[in-house]
Formats: C-alpha cells, structure tokens, sequence
C-alpha cells in the first residue's frame, strides 16, 4: 500500500483515492443572458467537452456583439456539427482559439 499525498494549490489530493470528475461548468459561467452581450468570451483550460457547448453555440446564433471566442486547452471535438453550423452563420466573431482540443478530421 503506498500512500502520497500531493499539494495542489494548497488542497492536499489523496492519491489512493482520487478520480477526475468532468467539469461541469457553473450556471453564471454559462449564463445565455450574459454571454449574449459579451463582446469577449474566454473559457480557456476548463476541461469543456462538446456536450458543454449548447449554450455557446446558441450564443453564436443569436449575438450581434461577440468579437473574441476563445475555448483553448479543453476536450473539445466538434463531432456533431452544431457548433461549427452556428459558426459559418455567424457575422461578429473575428476572433476564434480552439487550439490544443481534440479535432481532427470529423470535427474539422
């Protein structure tokens, strides 16, 4: 039996029982009333996957403002298509970080 606790920003992390959890992200987080007026919207590294993007997506169909859509570092594929056809309708967005994701040729 081998025990090793780890220090993770001051949390002490169990190693004999740990498990990673999805990130499931918080309601102001992800607020369409909110999101809909922003010109910048960054949720980079928060483990997002495509499930996360229904509120994004609608974002995109319906924003007259948004600029900036950064989503880098998370587990995003794209897979389904509703993100991307929400995208090519989009007439605001200039600026769009999906770097290190998980797309390849499907979602692409």
């Amino acid at each position: 039996f081998f025990y090793s606790p780890i220090c993770c920003r001051r949390r002490m992390i169990d190693r004999t029982n740990f498990s990673v959890q999805p990130y499931t992200l918080s309601t102001p987080e992800m607020d369409f009333d909110k999101l809909v007026n922003k010109k910048v919207i960054g949720l980079n590294a928060k483990g997002l996957h495509d499930g996360d993007l229904d509120v994004l997506t609608k974002v995109l169909q319906k924003s007259k403002v948004l600029e900036k859509l950064s989503l880098w570092g998370n587990q995003i594929t794209l897979a389904d298509g509703k993100f991307a056809n929400a995208l090519a309708n989009n007439c605001t967005l200039r600026v769009l970080s999906l770097g290190t994701n998980k797309i390849d040729a499907e979602g692409a």
